[in-house]
């Protein structure tokens, strides 16, 4: 009876195992710290008196907007399924409040880099708001 070979696979040791997880777990909690950094902006924005419209919720106009760009619908924006799982939704759009600063305006933009449009509202003379885009 011929001797036959066994295959070994998935050999490997204990710690190639624990530096798996460990490099599993530094990119899992850099994913949560976005999470957080997201969560923590979007609360800020709305206590200001701005507001953040998600994919797929009816905005204050009753409807989701669609922006059309050279008669194309632009794509649904969407963030990873893995931080989607950790608690993160898309966001739409970003109306910041007034009197925002540019650097609000670019961190909101680097946090939300999905979002199709950043707005910030400015005051009239007419005491009334309107919006200013920097996208």
């Amino acid at each position: 009876m011929p001797f036959l070979l066994k295959r070994r696979w998935l050999r490997f040791s204990v710690r190639t195992l624990l530096a798996a997880v460990t490099i599993f777990c530094v990119w899992l909690g850099w994913q949560m710290q976005i999470v957080r950094e997201r969560k923590v902006l979007r609360d800020a924005i709305e206590h200001r008196g701005g507001w953040v419209d998600l994919v797929n919720q009816p905005n204050a106009y009753g409807g989701s907007m669609w922006l059309v760009y050279k008669d194309q619908i632009s794509p649904v924006p969407s963030v990873p399924t893995w931080r989607q799982w950790l608690g993160d939704v898309p966001i739409e759009r970003v109306v910041l409040p007034l009197r925002a600063s540019r650097d609000e305006w670019t961190n909101a933009r680097r946090a939300f880099d999905e979002a199709r449009t950043i707005l910030v509202l400015i005051e009239s003379k007419d005491d009334e708001a309107h919006t200013l885009s920097f996208h």
